[in-house]
């Protein structure tokens, strides 16, 4: 029900309607592709979101163990497309496809998954951080890895240092990354 006047809202900025593009119906879709104050590239970024989204859907399973296989079949097909980026992260992320996440990470970061797991159940931000930076993500992917899936405590974050950049050394990054190989 609040869906609807969100996507309806007057000034409604792009960057929430690719948030809601996330999660929203084909109705609610149908809404934020139609306004007025959207030019042709922005529209077309919503409806991106919007096929990305349905993409990643498609063979979705339920329960653990059928989520772990269809995250690896996901991960499989996109890296034999060549395709996978840190959209596909955050598009998994925002879906709560968690499996694909760990295992995306472990991909791109060469570290094995069941590490990946242990890295976010610490709820600690420098291994987190240190894994995405291993992983090529950005630190804005990184924050939202640790608010989201690795669950630190609001004080306890790492914020992207002038907006964009990781705020830890490329030392402190590497005695990180060792202590999660030992």
């Amino acid at each position: 029900t609040w869906q609807k006047p969100i996507a309806l809202r007057k000034g409604l900025p792009l960057s929430v309607a690719k948030d809601l593009a996330m999660f929203v119906d084909e109705s609610i879709r149908d809404l934020l592709l139609d306004r007025w104050d959207f030019n042709a590239d922005e529209t077309e970024e919503i409806a991106a979101v919007f096929r990305r989204r349905m993409e990643f859907s498609e063979g979705h399973a339920d329960g653990e163990e059928e989520s772990v296989a269809a995250a690896q079949a996901r991960l499989k097909k996109l890296l034999a497309r060549g395709a996978l980026t840190e959209s596909h992260i955050a598009d998994a992320l925002g879906m709560r496809e968690y499996h694909f996440v760990y295992a995306a990470l472990a991909y791109l970061s060469k570290v094995d998954v069941e590490v990946v797991k242990k890295v976010f159940a610490s709820k600690a931000a420098k291994p987190i951080v240190a894994l995405s930076w291993q992983a090529g993500l950005s630190m804005r992917m990184a924050f939202q890895l640790q608010k989201e899936l690795g669950h630190v405590p609001p004080k306890a974050l790492l914020y992207p240092k002038a907006g964009t950049d990781y705020p830890l050394t490329e030392e402190e990054i590497k005695e990180q990354l060792a202590s999660l190989q030992g």
